[in-house]
């Protein structure tokens, strides 16, 4: 049986009967299902606060929401908005599909009106009055509301600038007019009052000098090692520029290096003032550490007394031999031997150990060393055990760790354990185990202890030709330190040859041998008195006080005659800040003339 006449996707339909019977057909129901036409979505439009929503589907209904939720009132025409929203639409029809959901942010436009006078903010502060001050490179803001752009006009120069808001760095003298305009406005309603300010770049300022965290408040001198990084703070500056002795010193971010001694001027400028802010200091680097001894000294420990018998190189309470512990154990700065394949062993193993204590003392180590580290070789039984120390009863901070062992006995399982970035004056150094409960043994293979001897200065000596001509020498010599010396003309000293420890100025370091040798040749017509001393380590030695001529070598010598200064005389007061001669009122201030420096009272 075939029905058809159904449409285009279904012609006909065929019912087939499977069996070979009758059938009694009373009638037959078919359901099918067709696709609807969707309507068009939405169209949003947003012009001058109003909302006009269209619809392609002729004869649709749209609904919509402003609050961006499922739209639900029904539009019948374009509607205003107070504020910037999101709307969304949706149309429908009878007998067809709704549309896909429509959405678009309106943004609301505030009505034109006429832009007001603006406002001056300095450094994020409203500023009132029309005149002020600010340092060099203040940021300086100017807004107006309901502006659409600026226009700015200072010295010849005049510009535009988009937007309500202006905002320029202070960096000079000048008057600023600055007008507001509203492009949305009728042309004759467009432009503002106008806001008119004077600004005067402060002087530049030097607020302080810095070497580290210690400011460098007064003039002086500071001692500080080749590199030290020195920080400027400043107030209404543009340029930070260091001299050093003559020489420009690199200047970043407010910081140079120390690379040389001498004089250091800073100085703060800022191209809108002529005058700068200055600072002076003096500068001393160190002398590197010079050593008599620097040395590090070891001891291995190999074993200890059997039994009760004593040798010459260990205490014989150090191990009694019969399993009780000992308390306190000393060891001359030698070696100690034994039998055991352990090294020294403290304490029994079988009880509690009592705290015990190892000192080291004796000839190997002067009794003017500085200590800078000690080292213990050595493993801990079945506890963790430490060890304090401490250089002629002063304490050092921390202890020398060692973690238990187990059963990892044996030297070749020993540990090195250090305590180091010590500086003890001494030579008796004693180490104390720190013990918990429980029992413990602790076996020793080594000890070492690092030192130092500083270098005292000794006074130069020398040798001369017996007797001085032209071509005649003196060499001054030292083993330790530094030779400075400085001559002077004797013949415009008057008197009888007086005594005298050192000369008024001009001390030079000898270049020859590194420093620890001077070497005066005698010029025909010579007469000069020659002042020698030893510097090291931060201290001196003079050397004798001489003069020489014709007649040879005579001990003393004349009255010192005070050396002239050449060049141009400068004055700094005692924090460090140049001022004028003109300017000076009476009191002690800072000579700086060529390169020398002095205190003088005016």
């Amino acid at each position: 049986m075939i029905f058809s006449g159904f449409g285009e996707n279904y012609k006909d339909i065929t019912i087939t009967n499977g069996s070979t019977g009758a059938i009694l057909l009373k009638s037959i129901s078919i359901y099918f299902k067709t696709e609807l036409e969707q309507v068009a979505a939405p169209v949003i439009s947003c012009e001058g606060n109003v909302v006009t929503i269209g619809c392609a589907t002729e004869g649709a209904s749209v609904v919509y929401s402003v609050d961006g939720s499922e739209p639900s009132e029904a539009y019948d025409g374009p509607f205003a908005i107070t504020e910037t929203c999101t709307v969304r639409a949706k149309a429908t029809k009878e007998g067809m599909a709704g549309s896909e959901v429509a959405e678009k942010e309106c943004v609301y436009e505030a009505p034109a009106v006429k832009p007001g006078t603006p406002v001056v903010s300095v450094g994020g502060a409203v500023v009132a009055g029309e005149e002020f001050s600010v340092d060099y490179g203040t940021k300086v803001s100017v807004s107006a509301e309901n502006a659409t752009s600026l226009r700015v006009e200072y010295g010849s120069e005049s510009q535009v600038v988009e937007g309500n808001t202006y905002e320029f760095a202070a960096t000079a003298d000048e008057t600023y007019i600055v007008t507001p305009l509203n492009d949305k406005m009728p042309e004759r309603d467009q432009e503002g009052d106008a806001a008119m300010f004077t600004i005067a770049i402060n002087a530049p300022e030097i607020l302080a000098v810095m070497n580290g965290e210690a400011a460098i408040k007064e003039y002086g001198s500071i001692v500080a090692k080749a590199g030290t990084e020195i920080t400027v703070e400043t107030k209404s500056c543009a340029e930070i520029t260091v001299d050093n002795d003559g020489f420009a010193v690199a200047v970043t971010d407010g910081k140079f290096a120390i690379a040389n001694e001498g004089s250091y001027i800073i100085t703060a400028s800022n191209p809108a003032r002529q005058e700068k802010a200055e600072w002076m200091f003096e500068v001393t680097i160190p002398e590197e550490p010079e050593y008599e001894v620097n040395e590090t000294l070891s001891w291995d420990i190999t074993g200890v007394a059997n039994g009760n018998a004593a040798t010459a190189n260990c205490d014989t309470r150090l191990n009694k031999g019969d399993g009780s512990a000992n308390g306190d154990w000393t060891a001359i700065a030698t070696k100690c031997y034994s039998g055991s394949n352990n090294g020294a062993q403290l304490g029994s193993g079988s009880g509690p150990f009592v705290n015990g204590t190892l000192t080291l003392s004796g000839s190997d180590i002067p009794a003017d060393a500085t200590i800078t580290a000690v080292s213990m070789k050595g493993i801990p039984g079945n506890v963790d055990m430490a060890w304090e120390l401490s250089v002629n009863g002063v304490k050092a901070d921390g202890q020398i760790n060692f973690p238990k062992a187990g059963t990892n006995y044996g030297k070749a399982n020993h540990q090195t354990k250090t305590i180091d970035g010590l500086e003890l004056a001494g030579n008796e150094i004693v180490l104390t185990m720190v013990s918990a409960g429980g029992d413990k043994a602790f076996y020793l293979s080594g000890i070492s202890v690092s030192y130092y001897v500083l270098a005292e200065p000794e006074a130069p000596s020398f040798v001369k030709d017996e007797v001085m001509q032209e071509g005649s020498t003196i060499v001054y010599t030292v083993k330790h330190g530094k030779i400075h010396y400085h001559i002077e003309d004797a013949s415009a000293a008057n008197g009888s040859m007086l005594r005298v420890s050192a000369p008024t100025d001009g001390w030079t370091e000898a270049k020859e041998n590194g420093g620890k040798q001077f070497t005066y040749e005698y010029a025909a017509g010579s007469n000069h008195n020659i002042y020698v001393k030893n510097v090291v380590n931060g201290k001196e030695a003079l050397g004798e006080a001489i003069n020489v001529n014709t007649s040879g070598i005579v001990t003393g010598v004349e009255d010192v005659a005070a050396e002239g200064a050449a060049g141009v005389r400068e004055l700094y007061n005692l924090q460090g800040v140049r001022v004028s001669e003109a300017d000076a009122v009476p009191g002690v201030y800072i000579e700086r003339r060529g390169g020398r420096v002095a205190k003088v009272v005016l």
